[in-house]
């Protein structure tokens, strides 16, 4: 799973998601604390080791649509 915490300015994770944060990272997931959209994708490409530009596939299983995002 992945949850995405945004962030502005001096915001900081309260403890209630700092646990969540532990529990999901615990669980295998991924938990991004993104201060701007360039701090997610780049926090993105790292969690799942894809390299700069490279392009990510979502599958959307309801509708069984392919859509390619480039980041």
């Amino acid at each position: 799973s992945l949850q995405v915490e945004v962030k502005y300015g001096k915001d900081r994770l309260s403890d209630k998601q700092k646990t969540t944060a532990a529990q999901i990272t615990r669980a295998g997931g991924v938990y991004i604390v993104a201060k701007s959209f360039d701090h997610f994708i780049e926090q993105f490409q790292k969690a799942f080791a894809l390299a700069d530009n490279e392009l990510f596939v979502l599958r959307c299983p309801i509708e069984e649509e392919e859509a390619t995002l480039s980041f």
